[in-house]
């Protein structure tokens, strides 16, 4: 026998390949044709397994763990998304790696870890479930290298959320790990116990939250984004900041530093944490999208830019960032290299995001969730979105015409449906429309019949109606006056009468918010991710969205967005149904915004 190369689409297509592969023993590789969606734990692997994702998912559908890499154990994860992924506690035991546990030998290229859940377990000292995300415990050659990836929206109810390392060496680079939360622990992006060594190079630990209440022995040491509590630790060329708690936490004794240098960490509850180049705010934008990869990036004036040397060709991943680009950029020295996952050039950020392709229906509650803000929720792990005109490109049985320059579209898959009502119609076709959508935007879907139904995604609660149809050659058509969902539904009733006559292109129509306001056609586009907050210059507003993402109190950057309210240099905007505050000085304003 020798080794095998797989192909799959399906879960059982999945099972069967890793089964055989166990069986010969040699290594074989498994590459993922479409998004699979798990029906049970997957087994243990114990052999030599790589897996190329081609930026396809394993959806863990809240109730499954993908991978247990057990002793002996060579997983290689390739261009993969691991989500919505769950461990429960078994009797006498506490769960830890609700997406991938491993005590062999594990490795990490390009893989997004994210919206993974523990046991949520309440009992007395059970503050130790642990890790939404990754566990690498003890184990002989228990060994793992974790590369151009990104960790983030996990939830546990213990220490190490987004990683927790027990055991053995892990290695990290450019990385990026936020918003991750644990309810009743510490080191919320990263925990570091036992005998193990972390090396954390150029990787970005940011919006990561302990929830410390209840637990009296957690003090001043949470560490919402590092917690060493023993081991062996080495921090350089990454950002440390915009944590909860203590951003990076070391305990005082225990715990041996190699090297913390070319850092910025915001605080600490020991002097040698804080050992970095600067303490100094990175002003970092984000989440943005590339990719597979989500990130923060430093913007242009931060402290984080061009302010260490390049780390040595020793390093494995030295010499490009998260998303793959120069490390130096072109043009610059070795000693120019920015702090962080991210060199910040060559970026553009993404459209602003839209409804489709949530986790889990409008208002289903589904597992996991976005969080934070740096990770904040918008544009984390969505597909971007497409100009109205890139989706008549992609789907040109769809056609959007008399809408304004910034009016975006995108189809919806049915996890995406914006009510329930309009999913139990089973429509043959749906397309989300959103941004600075004008007066008498008129979609079309290629049908001969049928009718075509709206979902009004501008406010809550939300109500599907039905909208008046016109025929345009071998088209069925209706007009839209605002952002919503069009959707076709094909049960055979002919199309109404004539297109209506083409109008002048009005603002986004947003009526209860401007009576409310006093403005009128006011639209904000955000300039980078922002605060939003409760009300001017207070908290953060967290919320959870429409589609059941949490949200630490972010708003994404370059969405566009209705203003309702003006208090000073602060404008109240409306993000899908919830209503904040964000700074005037952070957004570009269009229309009568006071």
């Amino acid at each position: 026998m020798q080794a095998a190369d797989f192909s799959v689409a399906t879960y059982a297509e999945l099972v069967t390949a890793i089964d055989t592969a166990l069986t010969n023993g040699f290594a074989d590789t498994i590459t993922l044709t479409a998004d699979i969606t798990l029906e049970a734990n997957l087994v243990d692997i114990t052999s030599t397994i790589t897996i190329n994702g081609g930026g396809h998912k394993i959806d863990g559908d809240g109730k499954y763990r993908p991978f247990n890499n057990a002793a002996g154990g060579i997983l290689t994860l390739n261009n993969l998304i691991i989500e919505k992924a769950y461990v429960a506690r078994a009797s006498g035991t506490t769960p830890h790696g609700a997406s991938i546990r491993s005590v062999g030998e594990l490795n990490l290229n390009r893989v997004v870890v994210r919206n993974g859940k523990t046991d949520p377990d309440t009992s007395a000292g059970q503050h130790s479930v642990g890790a939404g995300g990754i566990f690498v415990g003890v184990g002989t050659g228990s060994v793992a290298k974790i590369k151009d990836s990104a960790i983030y929206n996990n939830r546990s109810r213990g220490e190490g959320t987004g990683i927790r390392i027990a055991g053995g060496t892990v290695t990290i680079i450019n990385t990026s790990i936020f918003g991750n939360e644990s309810s009743h622990g510490r080191g919320s992006g990263i925990y570091l116990g036992g005998t193990a060594t972390l090396n954390l190079y150029h990787s970005t630990v940011t919006a990561n939250k302990p929830n410390t209440s209840g637990e009296s022995n957690l003090g001043s040491e949470a560490g919402g984004g590092i917690r060493a509590y023993s081991g062996t630790l080495s921090i350089v060329n990454s950002i440390i900041f915009g944590n909860d708690a203590d951003d990076c936490a070391i305990r005082s004794t225990g715990v041996t530093i190699s090297q913390i240098a070319g850092n910025i960490i915001e605080s600490g509850s020991t002097s040698n944490c804080t050992t970095s180049q600067t303490t100094d705010d990175p002003d970092l934008a984000g989440p943005g999208v590339h990719g597979l990869g989500s990130f923060y990036i430093p913007r242009a004036g931060s402290p984080a830019i061009d302010a260490v040397t390049c780390l040595a060709a020793t390093i494995d991943g030295y010499n490009v960032d998260q998303r793959g680009e120069p490390r130096p950029r072109t043009g610059q020295t070795n000693s120019e290299c920015d702090i962080g996952a991210i060199e910040h050039a060559g970026y553009t950020p993404p459209p602003p995001p839209s409804s489709p392709r949530p986790s889990s229906p409008p208002g289903g509650g589904g597992p996991g969730g976005s969080g934070a803000s740096g990770g904040a929720v918008g544009g984390i792990g969505m597909t971007p979105a497409e100009t109205c005109a890139d989706l008549m490109k992609m789907a040109p049985a769809v056609e959007v015409s008399n809408a304004g320059g910034g009016t975006a579209c995108q189809e919806v898959e049915p996890a995406g449906y914006g009510h329930p009502d309009l999913a139990a119609e089973k429509p043959a076709s749906v397309v989300d429309v959103w941004g600075e959508v004008t007066a008498g935007t008129q979609v079309c879907f290629q049908a001969t019949g049928g009718k075509i139904r709206y979902v009004d995604t501008s406010q809550m609660k939300r109500t599907v109606t039905t909208l008046s149809t016109f025929s345009k050659g071998n088209m069925i058509c209706a007009t839209i006056d605002g952002p919503g969902q069009v959707a076709l539904i094909q049960d055979g009733s002919a199309p109404g009468g004539q297109a209506p006559a083409a109008q002048e292109p009005a603002q986004q129509q947003a009526p209860q918010a401007a009576a409310s306001s006093g403005l009128n056609g006011c639209m904000v586009k955000t300039q980078g991710t922002l605060n939003f907050r409760q009300s001017p210059a207070g908290d953060r507003l967290e919320f959870t969205d429409p589609w059941g993402n949490a949200n630490a109190g972010w708003l994404p950057a370059g969405v566009t967005l209705t203003a309702v309210e003006r208090s000073g240099s602060w404008l109240k905007v409306d993000y899908y149904g919830t209503r904040g505050w964000v700074s005037a000085a952070y957004v570009t304003t269009s229309g009568s915004c006071g």
